[in-house]
């Protein structure tokens, strides 16, 4: 575990022992938190297919290279893989 990760669970950890009342808040935060990266995580892959399934069909069709686009520049950075040279590609294709 990293140290900033550490100093936050003791410092919940500290408040909680001080105020009992604050744990199921802290639950709830942690379960919506959690709901929340699952929810982009769906939405991520949703969108990953679409882009998918324009590749497959056709790049030079502009509404599947728009598909591919805009869904490829929307997870850009957030993906374990980087996009930058695919997305500058197509954009200069569509130039």
């Amino acid at each position: 575990m990293n140290q900033e990760r550490e100093r936050m669970l003791a410092a919940v950890t500290a408040y909680v022992q001080g105020d009992p009342e604050a744990g199921p808040l802290i639950v709830q935060a942690c379960t919506a938190g959690i709901s929340n990266a699952m929810r982009e995580e769906a939405e991520k892959s949703s969108d990953l297919e679409c882009a998918l399934a324009a590749l497959v069909t056709d790049q030079k069709n502009d509404w599947a290279r728009g598909v591919l686009l805009q869904k490829l520049e929307k997870w850009n950075g957030r993906l374990s893989l980087r996009w930058d040279w695919f997305l500058d590609k197509m954009k200069r294709r569509a130039a």
